[in-house]
């Protein structure tokens, strides 16, 4: 009897010892995301090693770990190999510089100065947004009563703190009657919608965010974009608009919705800066600022910060991205005429 119940004992710990070996252990591994792909993720330690782990529906994923530059803890089961399945998935810090939250209003200009713009936007009410040297404008002449425009702004409307990030004048020989919508949650292709329209945001829409950065390379179907010291591939598809002509190297503005993401289809993609050809070419360029007191199809007129009237000589070579009177202008510039007047490489 008393060897029955010595063996029986033995029995069950060698049944705990085999139910215990069965169990697999957890591994977490923590580090800074550095790409995430539908079906993948990798993270980069702080000795730099690279660690990638393959995500699907089963994975406990935090809905905030989305941002490349995340720091971020992976729990996986048994020893780590290259592409084990990712348990769980927390965010430990997010990134220190997300991308900015942008709304846009739609409206015809009531009023413009180098600092600020005034909307009558489609629900009657008149908004003030202000300009600073990161509002981008596009427009081939300029900002002018009546223009119907499409503002992307961070800030409060309500609260009059609201910052134009960037101003797009509707195409020539689009009607000025069409009335313009009012403050909509996220821009739209159109910059003049039809006449009577007030977009609504829809339940849980995404905010439009933008980031700068140069671009690296860009294709009929993609972009890439340094930001942060990662390169980003961007998506463009039929209703990505793309504002200038861009080229690797230009510093670009890239709009989209929800967080950064490599392969994420941008909403719209702005010209920010022409690169300059090289360094050496750099070395004698010169730049002046002011605003545009008269224009001809070869000059410029620039009241100056320091209170000067300086002319400025436009060439076939003149890159123009800014024009019209009452407009805050910087002029990039080498070389001047015999009578000392700039002629200038951009104006912007």
């Amino acid at each position: 009897m008393k060897k029955t119940g010595m063996i029986l004992a033995l029995c069950a710990l060698a049944l705990a010892l085999s139910l215990g070996a069965c169990k697999e252990k957890t591994l977490a591994k923590s580090g800074v995301l550095t790409k995430l792909e539908k079906f993948s993720l990798s993270i980069t330690a702080s000795d730099g090693t690279v660690y990638r782990y393959s995500i699907d529906g089963e994975t406990k994923l935090d809905s905030k770990a989305e941002a490349l530059g995340d720091t971020l803890e992976v729990i996986s089961k048994g020893e780590y190999e290259e592409g084990v399945h990712a348990e769980e998935v927390k965010l430990l810090k997010a990134a220190e510089h997300p991308p900015v939250a942008v709304e846009v209003i739609y409206g015809e200009v009531a009023d413009a100065s180098n600092s600020s713009l005034s909307i009558t936007a489609g629900d009657g009410k008149t908004y003030t947004i202000l300009k600073n040297d990161e509002t981008v404008v596009h427009s081939g002449h300029g900002i002018t009563i009546g223009d119907h425009v499409e503002v992307l702004y961070t800030g409060s409307l309500s609260e009059e703190n609201a910052v134009a990030q960037s101003i797009m004048i509707s195409s020539e020989g689009e009607s000025q009657a069409a009335a313009a919508p009012g403050p909509a949650a996220t821009p739209e292709p159109d910059p003049a919608p039809s006449a009577g329209t007030e977009p609504v945001p829809a339940a849980g829409q995404e905010a439009i965010r933008y980031v700068d950065g140069p671009c690296v390379d860009d294709t009929m179907n993609s972009i890439l974009l340094d930001y942060e010291g990662f390169t980003y591939s961007i998506l463009k598809d039929d209703s990505t608009v793309v504002v200038g002509d861009i080229a690797v190297g230009d510093t670009i503005r890239v709009f989209h919705k929800g967080n950064l993401s490599d392969g994420m289809t941008a909403t719209k993609i702005l010209l920010v800066a022409k690169a300059q050809d090289n360094e050496e070419e750099d070395f004698g360029l010169k730049k002046i600022y002011g605003t545009i007191l008269d224009e001809t199809k070869s000059s410029l007129l620039l009241s100056t910060d320091d209170g000067r009237e300086v002319q400025i000589i436009k060439t076939d070579g003149t890159e123009v991205l800014a024009s019209g009177l009452g407009v805050y202008v910087e002029v990039s510039y080498r070389d001047e005429t015999p009578d000392g007047y700039p002629m200038a490489l951009t104006i912007r």
